[in-house]
């Protein structure tokens, strides 16, 4: 599937009916097709691959998706960018992680709320936290990803994963 998706096309994106701008990004329905399987890739975290809180959340998620569900796109690289200008947000000025599940790219507190209930078990119970407000859980998420760098760190190129993990990574 890894080289398949360089041959991803955007095909169609009917965007949700509240999607005005990029900041009130929410779900994006989102039809991507592979030309080679005529399938939208699937279980992909797009993530900013210089960002230190960034990647310690990607190998968070590499630890506790133990049915290596996932794949990882740093936003940086050409596929990344790619997909990133498919879903019509623009790479150079990503203030979230995207995850592409089932034909949609959720952004924010949906996609974290998307990888969570993938974990299953007593990571569920943050489920709940889906009862506050989108707005507001957007608003804190949004406070948190404008500080990234001036709390957590940047690196200068993007993390190079190891051996065992790196079969997980698409660039």
């Amino acid at each position: 599937m890894g080289d398949c998706l360089s041959n991803v096309l955007l095909v169609a994106i009917a965007l949700s009916s509240a999607w005005i701008t990029y900041g009130s990004l929410k779900v994006i329905h989102v039809r991507l097709v592979n030309t080679m399987t005529a399938s939208p890739p699937d279980n992909i975290i797009l993530f900013d691959g210089v960002c230190n809180l960034c990647t310690s959340s990607v190998q968070f998620i590499i630890r506790h998706d133990k049915s290596a569900v996932f794949r990882f796109v740093p936003i940086q690289s050409e596929r990344g960018r790619g997909i990133c200008r498919a879903c019509g947000l623009d790479p150079e000025d990503i203030q979230t992680f995207l995850v592409l599940r089932n034909g949609r790219a959720y952004a924010r507190s949906d996609a974290a709320f998307e990888v969570i209930e993938q974990f299953g078990g007593l990571w569920r119970l943050f489920l709940m936290f889906k009862v506050v407000p989108a707005g507001l859980r957007d608003w804190i998420y949004a406070f948190i990803a404008n500080n990234r760098y001036r709390w957590f760190g940047r690196r200068e190129t993007c993390m190079c994963p190891s051996e065992d993990i790196n079969q997980r990574f698409l660039t």
